[in-house]
């Protein structure tokens, strides 16, 4: 699938029992998979926290000038391990809190 400039920011697809989660964000694409039972708030919290995360760091810069699909691996995996585990743990949190930016 081919992600343009005309979609939202956020989208989800599903299939087979899981939720396919995309958020783009300053030139990057973020993607997460998840059972459809956590629903959207809690991939979406991981995503918008895996981005900031992510964008925060000097990683970004690494990031454009990497040839390799697989060169940020090292640096990206730790991060993203810590924000999968935050929002595991914290999920009826993350929910509520969708759940109050939505209204």
């Amino acid at each position: 699938t081919t992600i343009t400039a005309q979609q939202q920011d956020r989208f989800t697809v599903a299939s087979g029992g899981y939720t396919l989660n995309f958020l783009r964000r300053s030139g990057f694409v973020f993607g997460a998979v998840a059972p459809e039972q956590h629903g959207r708030a809690v991939p979406f919290a991981f995503l918008d926290r895996a981005a900031d995360a992510f964008l925060a760091g000097p990683h970004v810069a690494r990031a454009s000038a990497a040839t390799s699909a697989y060169a940020l691996d090292r640096q990206i995996s730790p991060l993203l391990q810590q924000e999968l585990r935050y929002c595991d743990a914290h999920g009826a949190e993350l929910d509520r809190v969708a759940a109050v930016r939505s209204t």
